[in-house]
């Protein structure tokens, strides 16, 4: 059997579709401290576990391309036989756990191996350090299943040589939906031999200290709501509060910005939920009311300052007209590509909303290739003479006129917006934006 860390030709034209797809998938990939990777391999990935497979390829989208990136996950996916070698072909082990039985245990010297030599001939390997996944934006405690792995492996290393943990914050726009940004942001490796003296006499006081160290450089890399009663309440609020908040620093309203204004406003409320309940408990009331109005009104808060104008609605609608034919042409001919797998996974009955992505983007990757492939062939077949020509431009077309119809279909949505924005009654708009005023100003209270 092949070595799981070998870079075979299928892994690399793998590796390749599914970064190109990884690319379509999400709008905005912003990618922050690439030069904390090495580049010579022998080092273990820790990103934080929200949302499945798209972890996994988000860690291999920023992985030197030199090296193979190999990962654990939980046994009992690999159940199935089909999906164990699916799982394998794309570098993915099994890790057993008590739960899953006390005499499947020994199976993980096989896997502890396997990670000894990919990690020796410097290739890399990807452990999510929170075990299970959870959808909620903070970082739970820390099983010891990584550093144990960790430290086992530096002792092996030759004086001088040490095995390093690189942490790695995720951040999706929206767990479920595609079309939204993926934030990749890579803190500063830790040398696993910093800790190696601690080990050899006190091995749970050295886990402690790295595990500490892994969790600190985590939350600061993620938006990270440690609060167990309001995490929603505070999600929701640095969402009501980042674009006056930016608008008010000058700072441009881009990706990065918003993530790193949403942190800064949610260790804010965080200090004043600590420091004054009753400030805190007004700050509920105001994100709770603006809320119901959002809700009541049918209004994102994205939208609370648009200048919404009878003429410019006007203008954006004889757009949407003209363009429409790029929508139906785009709809036509990816509708069922894109719903089958949304179908496929209600059938499969996947209730966990962190799964949703994962499921409906791997099957994506084989829906849509098929879909164009057949329909690109039935096209070019109505044009016999000219097929070499007519196959590879409507096989083309497809994706382009894909994407043509979502951007039109956002511009019917913008304009939707507008207008229910525009019907609004005045005094509600200023209610609206005063709210939103007194959660910004809230941020600044809690010191």
């Amino acid at each position: 059997m092949a070595k799981i860390y070998e870079l075979s030709p299928l892994y690399r034209l793998e590796r390749a579709y599914a970064t190109f797809a990884l690319r379509l998938y999400y709008d905005d990939i912003v990618v922050v401290g690439r030069e904390n990777i090495p580049t010579d391999g022998h080092f273990i990935f820790a990103p934080n576990h929200r949302n499945a497979l798209m972890d996994a390829l988000a860690v291999q989208l920023v992985a030197p391309k030199n090296i193979s990136t190999s990962f654990l996950a939980r046994s009992d996916i690999f159940n199935n036989k089909a999906v164990a070698n699916i799982l394998r072909s794309f570098k993915i082990m099994p890790a057993f756990r008590l739960r899953d039985g006390f005499e499947n245990l020994s199976k993980n010297a096989d896997v502890f191996d396997q990670c000894v030599e990919l990690l020796n001939t410097n290739h890399a390997l990807c452990i999510m350090p929170e075990g299970d996944q959870e959808t909620e934006p903070n970082i739970r405690p820390l099983v010891k299943g990584i550093f144990r792995i960790a430290f086992s492996l530096q002792q092996q290393n030759p004086v001088g040589k040490s095995l390093k943990i690189i942490p790695v914050g995720l951040d999706y726009g929206h767990i479920e939906k595609f079309g939204k940004h993926l934030i990749i942001n890579i803190g500063e490796a830790i040398d696993v031999a910093d800790y190696a003296a601690t080990y050899a006499e006190h091995p749970a006081r050295a886990i402690n200290d790295i595990r500490e160290k892994l969790s600190a450089s985590l939350k600061a890399l993620t938006l990270n709501i440690e609060s167990n009663a309001n995490c929603e309440l505070i999600f929701a609020a640095t969402n009501m509060a980042f674009s006056k908040s930016l608008r008010q620093k000058n700072l441009e309203e881009n990706t990065l910005n918003v993530f790193l204004e949403k942190c800064d406003l949610a260790n804010k409320y965080l200090t004043l939920e600590k420091n004054n309940p009753e400030k805190f408990a007004a700050f509920k009331r105001a994100v709770r009311t603006l809320g119901r109005y959002l809700d009541d009104n049918k209004i994102q808060m994205r939208n609370v300052d648009v200048n919404a104008k009878s003429f410019k609605i006007i203008v954006q609608f004889l757009v949407f007209v003209v363009a429409s034919p790029l929508f139906l042409v785009g709809f036509l001919v990816n509708f069922l590509p894109f719903f089958l797998p949304v179908c496929i996974r209600k059938k499969l009955n996947v209730a966990y909303h962190g799964f949703f992505s994962s499921v409906q983007f791997a099957l994506g990757l084989v829906t849509f290739p098929v879909f164009w492939t057949v329909q690109a062939m039935f096209i070019a077949t109505c044009f016999p003479w000219n097929f070499a020509i007519t196959f590879p431009l409507v096989f083309l077309g497809q994706p382009v006129f894909g994407f043509a119809a979502m951007r039109v279909y956002a511009l019917l949505k913008k304009i939707k917006a507008e207008i229910r924005l525009l019907t609004l009654e005045r005094s509600a708009r200023h209610r609206i934006r005063h709210l939103r005023n007194e959660i910004v100003a809230f941020s600044n209270m809690g010191f």
